[in-house]
Formats: C-alpha cells, structure tokens, sequence
C-alpha cells in the first residue's frame, strides 16, 4: 500500500465504514499471532524492520494519539455551540 494507492472516502459514512473494515482486518491478524510471532522483526512501511510488538504498538499509540485529538475537536465545536448556538 501506498499514499498512491490509498483509497480516499470522501463522506463520514464512507470513512466510518473504511475505519471498522481496516478495524476488522487488524483483529483478525493480531488474533491470528502466536506469542513467538511478536518478537518477529517485519518491515515498516517506511522499510526499517521492526518486532512486530512494537509496530502493533505503534498503531495503538497512533491511533489512541489522534482520537483523543477529535475528542477535543469535538469538545470545543460542542462548546461553541453551547455558547453562541446552533446559528453561528
């Protein structure tokens, strides 16, 4: 995969369904993961190579990182609102 192969959704539906797709396919392969498997080095996508505990890791602080920035995102739309109403 790559920034030229990547499928942009243009919609929040089409963004949501893309999130629970990548979601599931993310699960079905950590379960699929013997203990062994995690101190295996795999290459990133940036071409280093990695334990496959730390590039899970990675996706987790990664994604962890960004939804507690739309939490705040939302938070401050949310006070806006509350301040100056639905109109402004």
């Amino acid at each position: 995969m790559t920034w030229d192969t990547i499928e942009v959704p243009h919609t929040a539906v089409d963004t949501l369904a893309m999130l629970k797709h990548g979601h599931a396919l993310l699960v079905a392969d950590v379960a699929a993961l013997a203990d062994d498997d995690l101190e295996v080095e795999r290459p990133t996508n940036w071409g280093e190579r990695w334990p496959v505990w730390r590039i899970l890791w990675t996706m987790v602080h990664h994604d962890l990182w960004h939804g507690g920035e739309i939490g705040a995102v939302r938070d401050l739309y949310r006070l806006r609102e509350d301040r100056w109403g639905s109109g402004r």
